[in-house]
């Protein structure tokens, strides 16, 4: 909260540079190798580690995409758009963007991946079909009960 009142309210464009910077540096450990690119608002991550162990649509958009993007704009005051793109793993992170309603975001409208472990494990257990809507429905951990 102190960032939000101290920076963000009062220097945004600076305030969405600092945050960005801060993001390319601090989560490469996470989401792999980045680029700080457009006035240093935008952070391109080339193959997003996250996305790629999970191999799950549904634990991008809702363990990572919305809880940032709500992070960002409610604690810090920074406006986030983040952007993954499900066909190469690759991501952006578009500070001072508003992201767009749920409805108009391409993010949450994607199938579920062939591999996606819980669509297998639902495919298991009662016929979901692979390719369908992802469910975008609050991601929690697996179960690894056999």
């Amino acid at each position: 909260m102190l960032y939000k009142s101290i920076f963000a309210e009062r220097v945004p464009r600076i305030s969405e540079q600092l945050a960005a910077i801060a993001t390319s540096i601090g989560s490469q450990w996470l989401m792999g190798p980045n680029e700080l690119t457009t006035q240093m608002r935008t952070v391109e991550i080339e193959r997003c580690r996250f996305l790629e162990a999970s191999g799950c649509v549904n634990a991008c958009v809702n363990g990572c995409k919305k809880p940032t993007e709500a992070f960002m704009s409610n604690s810090m005051g920074v406006d986030l758009y983040i952007e993954p793109n499900y066909e190469d793993f690759s991501c952006k992170f578009q500070f001072g963007q508003q992201p767009p309603p749920e409805s108009d975001d391409p993010a949450f409208g994607e199938p579920c991946f062939l591999q996606c472990p819980t669509a297998t494990r639902a495919m298991k257990s009662d016929g979901f079909l692979l390719g369908s809507k992802c469910e975008n429905t609050p991601f929690s951990a697996p179960n690894t009960e056999l």
